[in-house]
């Protein structure tokens, strides 16, 4: 039997967000830029007002009819953070969000006054649901507890844990090159490892820029292509946030396949630091911008 009661749980103000759909997050929410069928997860924390123990069984975003977020899995884990000692300055408590995934809770006992967090999955649409979705995205959740053996629910608004999607763009959806390129050495990474989302693959009269890749451990990289025979790397490492290795020697050819795409094979010596070099190589491919 579920039954509707005083509310029992309060939203601590405390959220947590991960995943390459996420832009930012404030007062106001979660912003989200689409891409399709791409995962995420926002954390959040409850608290138990009451003044009995109870057990969380479930926490599940109310979703708005045709909207593109869908959640996916519950993870329920305990919140206990160590208390930050007066006057002192201490980091923020972390909650670990990754894997993304199906999750079913596993029901979590919570004291009183005590608190729990729960990690909220989500996955967004594909891009053959955009022409008829909402532009809207949960703005609450439906918690399920038990207290006694009778299993009771609550609804409570996300506040800034609420999602806010930006409305696709026809861009979004639209076939684009696919660049297969590899990267060797201390910052190794490929096109296997392409950032879901991420501009590139584009190119003008004069240079390629491919997408950003970030193999696990390692920083985003990209490769550009100077044309006639230069080729740059870029790795997401040094004070100003990004540092760029040219090539020593590198050798690039170039096809056109129509008007607007155009394709090739590159292999180059990159210089790197220290006097030390890697390589740089595959088949690149673009639309003309």
């Amino acid at each position: 039997m579920l039954a509707a009661v005083a509310a029992a749980l309060v939203l601590v103000p405390a959220v947590f967000s991960g995943g390459y759909p996420v832009l930012a997050s404030g007062p106001s929410g979660v912003t989200l830029r689409y891409i399709p069928n791409q995962p995420f997860a926002v954390g959040i924390v409850l608290r138990n007002r009451s003044g009995s123990a109870l057990e969380v069984e479930d926490a599940r975003a109310v979703e708005p009819l045709g909207t593109l977020v869908h959640q996916i899995g519950t993870r329920l884990l305990p919140w206990n953070p160590p208390p930050c000692p007066k006057n002192a300055s201490c980091p923020g408590p972390m909650l670990q969000l990754s894997p993304f995934t199906a999750a079913t809770p596993k029901p979590r006992r919570v004291a009183a006054g005590r608190s729990i967090a729960a990690v909220l999955d989500y996955r967004l649409g594909s891009c053959s649901a955009v022409p008829l979705a909402s532009s809207a995205s949960p703005r609450a959740i439906v918690v399920t507890y038990a207290v006694g053996g009778t299993q009771h629910t609550e609804q409570l608004a996300l506040g800034g844990a609420a999602l806010l999607l930006r409305k696709p763009k026809p861009s979004d959806c639209a076939p684009r090159p696919h660049s297969d390129i590899a990267v060797t050495g201390a910052w190794a990474g490929s096109s296997a490892w392409t950032i879901p989302g991420s501009a590139g693959d584009t190119c003008t009269k004069t240079t390629f820029t491919s997408r950003w890749y970030q193999a696990p451990g390692k920083p985003e990289i990209r490769a550009v292509i100077r044309f006639p025979r230069e080729v740059d790397v870029v790795v997401g490492i040094g004070i100003h946030g990004w540092e760029t290795f040219r090539s020593r020697y590198a050798v690039v050819t170039t096809l056109r396949t129509d008007p607007k795409n155009y394709g090739g094979r590159f292999h180059a010596t990159i210089a790197g630091r220290r006097g030390t070099t890697f390589r740089a190589y595959g088949a690149w491919r673009c639309q003309l911008r």
